[in-house]
């Protein structure tokens, strides 16, 4: 799903499984997730949405019901902000908010995964943004060109993603 004014795919307490796809450039999120139960598996959600305001490449809830899984596998989450992956909590705590991601490439701020997240698994094997990992560089993608808006997400050969999955 790719160049569209709202978000890409959005869905309310509902069972996804998301494999070998590819989710870019939305007006607002690439994929926003408000409760239930979400696998997404080899995936791509990428925002380099050009034309106006765009929201996160990944937005998770559980505002309006639990979010009883949210397993990221073997994917990609990145865009042009310096955080695609957007995590809204209900006010009160009590809902089910639960969240993992594998082997994935992340483009959060590095200080977001903090020693209290690791150890409950949230994140395990990931590579996050730096100068080290350019996870949420354009670069990563060489067959796209921003001057004639032309998006092919496949990746560079020198790509951190490269071998970043768990077969």
């Amino acid at each position: 799903i790719h160049n569209v004014a709202g978000n890409a795919l959005s869905a309310v307490g509902g069972r996804l499984w998301i494999g070998n796809s590819e989710l870019t450039n939305a007006g607002n999120h690439c994929l926003k997730v408000r409760g239930g139960d979400v696998q997404v598996v080899h995936s791509t959600l990428a925002n380099f949405y050009p034309w106006a305001y765009r929201g996160a490449a990944l937005s998770l809830s559980n505002e309006w019901c639990p979010l009883t899984r949210a397993d990221f596998r073997s994917s990609i989450v990145t865009g042009y902000s310096s955080n695609e992956l957007m995590l809204m909590r209900d006010k009160v705590d009590t809902l089910a908010f639960n969240f993992r991601f594998s082997h994935c490439l992340l483009n959060i701020p590095a200080d977001s995964i903090g020693a209290d997240t690791l150890p409950d698994g949230r994140y395990y094997r990931v590579r996050i943004d730096s100068v080290e990992h350019e996870v949420s560089r354009i670069t990563n993608f060489p067959f796209i060109d921003t001057d004639i808006f032309y998006y092919d997400f496949s990746l560079d050969s020198l790509s951190q993603a490269v071998g970043a999955g768990n077969p």
